[in-house]
């Protein structure tokens, strides 16, 4: 290489840092996501990202009906300076179907759009872009934005089956048996009540607080107990119908037998998520391409010491 090429290869290369310090570090410009170009998203990037060698944490900070997401990106910029953080600020416009609806973001879906996946697409670009891979982060909503908070954290899940996009395999859907007795309460501590952040410079739990023990207690994606329910993991599979997407609720009752008076019924029910033929919700069409039927699946366990008062005990 010639000193003229050299030279302007230099150059080149401090024009494209200067850039990159000057649109995409500290306040960011305004992007387009590139899985859907209707949503534009702006970030706070610590200037001093990566310098320390602690990989940061990402924070979502999602807005309200009135959508002033820059202003939330603001808000959290100097929490982002102090605590090694990434600010990720998405915008959801008004009437992104055409029809002056502001509310379709509250609900997680609108017509075939999934506002959830709209957020996971985002978070995978700036991951892309960073070269961090995020495999959780935190996510705060104001009004509306509440409104989505809770439903993602609902949703926030193996969100393979029937219902959701094609293509992704099915691969965790699951009762926990939790046990709460030994775990650290952190209710009116620093921790709930300041900034005070539960893992140390290693990014490790810190001393002395305690996490609630959980181990399976029923794996819904068992294959002989979905083929007792005529369902499948597999679309394909014949005479079967794929376990749909989304499994949330949830009840323990009694089998009442006197008998056996440590059996329980344990009832999962799914929620279709308004997918079928015909659907009208909020006096609004949201037909799909096929039926999502509501579905319960009741399995009998043996739960010992928990005995139902309601039934004889031998």
């Amino acid at each position: 290489m010639n000193a003229v090429a050299e030279q302007s290869a230099k150059t080149d290369a401090e024009a494209a840092a200067r850039a990159r310090a000057l649109y995409e570090y500290g306040p960011t410009s305004i992007y387009s996501s590139k899985h859907d170009p209707r949503f534009p998203y702006c970030l706070y990037v610590p200037p001093s990202l990566g310098q320390g060698g602690e990989k940061p944490e990402l924070i979502v900070a999602m807005h309200g009906t009135g959508r002033g997401f820059t202003g939330y990106r603001d808000a959290f910029s100097a929490f982002a300076r102090w605590n090694n953080c990434i600010i990720l600020a998405p915008l959801f416009p008004i009437g992104v179907m055409g029809d002056g609806y502001r509310d379709g973001f509250k609900y997680m879906r609108e017509g075939n759009l999934r506002y959830d996946h709209v957020l996971l697409a985002i978070v995978e670009e700036v991951a892309e872009r960073y070269g961090i891979a995020f495999d959780r982060f935190g996510l705060f909503g104001y009004s509306g934005g509440g409104h989505f908070t809770h439903r993602f954290l609902m949703l926030a899940r193996d969100g393979a089956g029937l219902g959701a996009d094609e293509g992704k395999p099915i691969v965790y859907k699951s009762v926990l048996l939790v046990d709460t007795r030994q775990a650290t309460n952190l209710a009116g501590t620093a921790y709930e009540t300041a900034t005070t952040s539960l893992r140390d410079a290693r990014g490790e739990l810190r001393p002395g607080i305690r996490t609630a023990a959980w181990k399976p207690l029923v794996d819904l994606l068992d294959p002989a107990d979905l083929a007792r329910f005529g369902l499948s993991v597999d679309r394909a599979q014949p005479g079967r119908t794929m376990l749909s997407e989304k499994w949330e609720a949830m009840d323990l009752v009694s089998a009442l037998d006197p008998a056996h008076p440590d059996d329980w019924f344990l009832i999962v029910g799914n929620d279709n998520d308004f997918v079928a033929a015909h659907c009208v919700m909020d006096g609004r069409r949201c037909d799909s391409a096929f039926d999502n039927d509501n579905r319960i699946l009741v399995y009998r366990l043996t739960l010992p010491g928990m005995r139902s008062t309601a039934a004889p005990n031998p």
